[in-house]
């Protein structure tokens, strides 16, 4: 798939989260209406924003599920085959990752009409508003967050209360950019020294950009699952009941040890919504590992990661401000 010089996309090395991703250095404008080919998804989901809820978990649901199916690819913010004719759009709906799958359904939510999702999506997406790859919220610990605090609100401690611990990271996004090569910088378009030159634009912005350490709170898997024998685990069904339906989970490994992969550690692997359908608790997420949009059962999900995975910890959960009642 060919792109101009102005839409140039960086093929970030893949790892197990679809938050640290594949993103375009030039190819994000305020141009972001949808291509021109739209699947029944879209009028779907902006049915769904069209209509009034008696609550904003109900508008959650709905806006969420009008998604489920939809298949996983990594970073599918819009770039599409019609990009030199119709722009590069910022969103469209064949396909999302997490991120950008929890991201369309918050400013659906938040939105009265399709014609204010774009800006919406974009506040939510970008530091200020300001649509740039530099300023883009690619750290969900160090960026995503923090820059939409007031649209979100931490919930995790009302959770999980005192069992409540924090994970740490160091944020090194100067060791992020200088991570890319020339083999990150795919396009027909260009040669060897306008490759060279677009490395190199990228590797003096991140050269302003301090090194942070960051703290997220979770919910500790082993509060989740607990031993009453060496063999025996029980759930904690009380915690559950206190996890708000609607409300968005991250997925917490506490100073995630892949800077060898990406040039820095992290927090969060992955995200999605916490759904209860007839009295069940469901994770809805875009999922790498089914390739859709699907639910699966919340605590089954976990515990397959409580027995299995040395690195994630637990889970944080936020929910979106009560001001965001459409």
């Amino acid at each position: 798939m060919k792109k101009s010089l102005h839409y140039i996309l960086i093929a970030l090395a893949s790892i197990s989260s679809a938050l640290v991703q594949a993103h375009s250095l030039n190819n994000e404008t305020q141009r972001y209406q949808p291509t021109t080919h739209q699947p029944h998804q879209e009028k779907a989901f902006f049915q769904a924003v069209d209509k009034h809820y008696r609550s904003q978990t109900k508008r959650i649901n709905a806006i969420s599920a009008s998604l489920l199916g939809l298949p996983y690819v990594d970073n599918d913010t819009g770039k599409d085959k019609p990009v030199k004719q119709t722009g590069n759009p910022l969103y469209r709906f064949h396909s999302f990752d997490c991120m950008t799958y929890v991201e369309a359904v918050l400013a659906g939510v938040m939105s009265n009409s399709k014609q204010s999702f774009g800006a919406k999506l974009v506040d939510i997406r970008y530091k200020h508003g300001k649509v740039s790859f530099i300023t883009r919220n690619h750290f969900p610990s160090a960026d995503w967050f923090p820059n939409n605090k007031g649209k979100l609100i931490e919930a995790t401690y009302r959770v999980s209360g005192k069992a409540t611990k924090i994970a740490s990271a160091l944020i090194n996004k100067r060791a992020w950019y200088h991570h890319f090569t020339l083999d990150n910088i795919q396009d027909g378009d260009l040669d060897i020294t306008q490759r060279q030159h677009l490395l190199a634009k990228l590797r003096r912005e991140s050269n302003k950009m301090p090194t942070k350490m960051v703290h997220l709170p979770y919910v500790p898997l082993t509060d989740l699952f607990v031993k009453t024998a060496p063999n025996h685990i029980k759930v904690n069904t009380a915690l559950l009941k206190r996890i708000p339906d609607g409300s968005i989970i991250s997925m917490v490994r506490p100073n995630w040890p892949i800077k060898d992969r990406i040039g820095t550690n992290m927090n969060v692997s992955h995200m999605g919504f916490a759904i209860r359908k007839q009295g069940q608790l469901y994770f809805r997420e875009a999922s790498e590992i089914k390739g859709k949009i699907v639910d699966v059962n919340f605590v089954q999900y976990l515990y397959y990661y409580y027995r299995e995975s040395k690195t994630l910890k637990g889970f944080n959960v936020h929910v979106l401000a009560p001001k965001y009642h459409v």
